[in-house]
């Protein structure tokens, strides 16, 4: 047992078969996360058409009825115009203010209720997009902090693995400074690569995410006036499309912080072994 832990290859296949491991569990996560957002929107997707559908037979139902009532008035209206004109005349045009009146309060109601929507969406548009920011910047952060750590680290093994060598190896001194010198510098270099690239992908994925919430503040706010435009006419429909939009582009968010989040890690953890090989070697 003592000889099997003293070789350094078994060390290198147990850190790689653990790094393998961590990566497919991750990878699985990823892949249960996106699986469950992806029923989700199928979900939202089956269910919509229904609800629509519900608010349409509503409406049609409300018309019809207002249609019987209206024809039922007139009937009443040309039966009884011979016994009580001029009383009927004054019912007649308080039932068409009354009508007017709350065709009004109907109208401001669903253009209060509109831009409420509105500021709701715009509102939590900028909490989710200052959301993802802060957690881009705190896992930005974190890998830099561990990485800085991996090449100290990195340089207090190598130092320490030189001055042993330099004790117990006097005849091959020069040749294992050699070796070393080459090996901190190719690890520095790595390192130094690795800050780059994190900082390139943290970038990319900020500049990614404010393009997409600018798209989709934009895409509210023509929804929101093409809403305003169309509204008597189609309210209700014209609501739940963009309560869709706005759930379609959260998951959509969600999605793509998942996904980048997930890959993260498994870069990290693909470079640090690849640095621990050329250590070895």
């Amino acid at each position: 047992m003592k000889a099997y832990i003293r070789q350094w290859w078994n060390w290198l296949d147990f850190i790689m078969l653990s790094l393998y491991l961590t990566t497919f569990t991750l990878r699985f996560l990823a892949y249960l996360q996106v699986n469950a957002l992806l029923r989700f929107l199928a979900y939202l997707q089956i269910n919509a058409p229904r609800f629509l559908a519900y608010l349409q037979v509503n409406v049609l139902s409300f018309l019809a009825y207002l249609q019987v009532n209206a024809l039922r008035l007139l009937a009443y209206l040309q039966l009884n115009a011979l016994r009580s004109l001029a009383h009927l005349q004054v019912n007649a045009l308080r039932v068409l203010v009354y009508l007017q009146v709350n065709a009004l309060r109907f109208l401001a109601y669903l253009l209060v209720n509109a831009l409420r929507v509105l500021a709701y969406l715009q509102v939590n548009a900028l909490r989710l997009l200052a959301y993802l920011l802060v957690n881009a910047l705190r896992s930005l952060a974190y890998l830099q902090v561990n990485a800085l750590r991996f090449l100290a680290y990195l340089q207090v093994n190598a130092l320490s693995l030189l001055a042993y060598l330099q004790v117990n190896a006097l005849s091959l001194l020069p040749y294992l400074q050699v070796n070393a010198l080459r090996s901190l510098a190719y690890l520095q270099v790595n390192a130094l690569r690795f800050l780059v690239y994190l900082q390139v992908n943290a970038l990319s994925l900020l500049a990614y995410l404010q393009v997409n919430a600018l798209r989709s503040l934009a895409y509210l706010q023509v929804n929101a006036l093409s809403l305003l435009a169309y509204l008597p006419v189609n309210a209700l429909r014209s609501l739940a499309h963009l309560q869709v939009n706005a759930l379609r582009f959260l998951a959509y968010l969600q999605v793509n912080a998942l996904r980048s989040l997930a890959y993260l890690p498994v870069n990290a953890l693909s470079l640090l072994a690849y640095l621990l090989v050329n250590a070895l070697r």
